[in-house]
């Protein structure tokens, strides 16, 4: 479930699924409420492109001590 909020003189949607955060502002709540839809579904489907995964701070650190 996406959170629709107003910031400021606009409406910010922030969709959180599968360790995927995403967030984009609109002018109008409807936009927003369509957008926040449409991109939970593509993350629920697998096919959603602009992905930011979230890692735990531990592989990181792991990552760069191997090297």
């Amino acid at each position: 479930m996406a959170t629709i909020r107003k910031l400021r003189k606009r409406w910010q949607a922030i969709v959180r699924r599968k360790r995927i955060h995403v967030s984009k502002t609109f002018w109008k709540k409807s936009d927003a409420r369509l957008w926040s839809d449409k991109t939970e579904a593509q993350i629920e489907v697998g096919s959603y492109l602009g992905t930011k995964i979230v890692l735990p701070f531990d592989p990181i650190i792991n990552l760069f001590l191997v090297l």
